[in-house]
Parts: C-alpha cells; sequence; structure tokens
C-alpha cells in the first residue's frame, strides 16, 4: 500500500453518515440499515450543524418537506456532501438536485441499493479529499454508477454513457473492467433484478410494469434473465414470496 492509499482508508475509516431528520419511520429504517453495515450513524434533528471543516456525507430526509436540504445547501458548505432521502417520484429527485443534493437516497430501500450507493458516495467523499491522488480510472466509474442507479429504467449504450460521462466508450469500458472486474452491463444487469426482485415482493405492479421499471421494454427477455438469474421466473418469484409471507405470519 502506498502512502496516499494509506491516507485514502483514513479518510472513510471512520465510516460516519450524519443523518438529519425528524425521527420518522424511514430515517428509522434507514439507520438501522446503516449501522448493519457497520456505518457510525450519528442523527440530528436540527439543520443548523456547526461541522468542522472536514470533509463529510450527510443525508437529509425530504420524503415530506425539503426544509432541512434547503437549511443545509443554502450555506454553500462545500466540506459536505448532501444526499437527500425522498420519495419515488421523479419530481421529488429533480427538487432535490436543484437544491444542491449530491445524490438521492429512494424510500421505499432496496437494501443492496442502499449498501452500493452508499459505498460509491463514501468513495466520493475520499476522491473529493485526494482526489490528485486516486485513478482517474475509479472516479469515472464512480460516476458512472452513481449515473445508472439514477437512471436504472432508461436504455443504456456504452456510447450514450460515455457521452454522459465526457468520455470515451473505450475508455469507460477499459476503466469498468480494471475497477470492478467486470463490465458495465454486467453491473447493471445485477442492479436491476435486485431491484425487480424487491418489486415483485413490495409492490403491486404487474410484471410487465416491472420489466419497464427496471429497463426492459420485452418482458420475456426479462422474464428469462429474471429466471437465469433467481431460479424461477418473476411471476413463481412471487407466489413463493406471497406463500412464504403467508406461512410467517400464521406462525
Amino acid at each position: 500500500m502506498t502512502d496516499q492509499q494509506g491516507l485514502y482508508l483514513m479518510v472513510n475509516a471512520e465510516r460516519s453518515i450524519h443523518i438529519v431528520s425528524n425521527s420518522n419511520k424511514y430515517t428509522s429504517e434507514l439507520e438501522c440499515l446503516l449501522r448493519s453495515e457497520n456505518y457510525n450513524v450519528v442523527s440530528h434533528q436540527s439543520a443548523f450543524i456547526n461541522f468542522n471543516k472536514q470533509k463529510k456525507i450527510i443525508i437529509v430526509d425530504c420524503i415530506n418537506d425539503f426544509s432541512k436540504l434547503f437549511q443545509v445547501c443554502s450555506k454553500g458548505r462545500s466540506n459536505l456532501l448532501v444526499v437527500s432521502l425522498i420519495g419515488s417520484d421523479a419530481s421529488s429527485r429533480n427538487r432535490a438536485y436543484e437544491l444542491g443534493s449530491y445524490d438521492c437516497l429512494t424510500y421505499p430501500f432496496i437494501y443492496r441499493e442502499v449498501v452500493n450507493r452508499v459505498s460509491l458516495i463514501s468513495n466520493a467523499l475520499g476522491y473529493q479529499c485526494f482526489q490528485e491522488m486516486e485513478s482517474p480510472s475509479s472516479l469515472l466509474v464512480s460516476r458512472a454508477m452513481i449515473h445508472l442507479m439514477n437512471n436504472i429504467g432508461s436504455i443504456h449504450t456504452l456510447n450514450s454513457l460515455a457521452c454522459e460521462l465526457s468520455t470515451n466508450r473505450n475508455t469507460l469500458a477499459k476503466a469498468f473492467k480494471e475497477v470492478t472486474g467486470r463490465g458495465v452491463f454486467s453491473w447493471l444487469r445485477e442492479q436491476r433484478m435486485d431491484k425487480a426482485k424487491f418489486l415483485l415482493h413490495y409492490s403491486n405492479l404487474s410484471i410487465q410494469q416491472i420489466s419497464i421499471e427496471v429497463g426492459y421494454e420485452e418482458t420475456s427477455n426479462f422474464s428469462s434473465l429474471f429466471k437465469k438469474t433467481f431460479g424461477a421466473s418473476p411471476s413463481t418469484h412471487r407466489k413463493l414470496m406471497v406463500n412464504t409471507s403467508l406461512s410467517s405470519t400464521s406462525l
């Protein structure tokens, strides 16, 4: 390990995340999830917090209103990476970014999505502190992952993604392989399948609607890939989960 890598690890060693909210079920669930991943969670009810100049991640509850996000972002504190906790509607996401949010977490939560996004945001925190010391490939891949997660239902090509990130397809593909050991769309398929599994369990959306929600216009293609991933078709998987829930309830 180089001295520069050691410095980067020191930045993230504390694994602290600050949450600004009125202590509701959304943030309580998020706190439990983050603590299960060994993050040190610090809760605040007020948005007027006196932080030192050290870089920090702060999650702001915006599900009911954006007042706390406005208060945090209006200070213009460059040492904070501000993440908004929002509902699933597109207007909330747009509003959060307009007010200065770096990224968003959407409720209801998908466990792996939250873990992945917080990890990416944590990496971004390190990049902001020591960007000149870090691999340009790692920074590019982090930005690519965040963009893909924000637009998981959209149709992507390597060219269109590279254009969004102001790079070229060869550089992007090489960086993704170098950092993750896999291709861009292999990684994206895994995220889509996880979201589809969650929606099958926790939503009333039809299988066709879920297929479109996670980026597959052809339901047959989605169903084939889901079965290949989880060993059962989406309809069979949903029935199994319903039966499992009923069995658990009757115990």
